[in-house]
């Protein structure tokens, strides 16, 4: 009897490698489309949440509030946006994998006469992309 396999047997086995092979691709592809997906949205999440906070805050405890073009001054520092990135007092705001695409403070009025904001926000991080609109007064 002799050892050793045949051509059809050597076919067989080259055909269910080359399955396996292309499934195992199409799943590490898979995963690696959702973790990019999953990153963006995450980046987004994380920004918006980290700049209404830090608007909530500094808002809170300035004593004025001045709005000229996409610009809010606060007596504790001055957001601006400039180049997708939102500035405090120089200092950016939003991580490197995010970017602000507006940033649209409006002071409105309010029957209890402190000053108040509203501002429009809109993230974008490759293809996901985020609208904030807030309002913040003084205490």
């Amino acid at each position: 009897m002799k050892q050793g396999f045949t051509l059809i047997e050597s076919l067989i086995y080259m055909a269910l490698l080359a399955m396996f092979l292309i499934v195992l691709t199409n799943v590490l592809a898979t995963t690696l489309e959702t973790l990019t997906e999953s990153s963006k949205q995450s980046a987004i999440d994380s920004d918006a949440m980290y700049i209404m906070t830090r608007l909530s805050y500094d808002v809170g405890r300035s004593t004025d509030i001045s709005v000229s073009e996409n610009t809010l001054t606060l007596s504790v520092g001055s957001y601006t946006l400039s180049n997708g990135y939102l500035l405090l007092s120089g200092e950016q705001t939003n991580s490197f994998s995010s970017r602000v695409e507006s940033f649209i403070p409006t002071k409105i009025s309010n029957e209890s006469g402190k000053a108040t904001v509203r501002i429009y926000l809109d993230l974008i991080s490759g293809d996901k992309s985020k609208s904030l609109i807030s309002t913040f007064g003084l205490r």
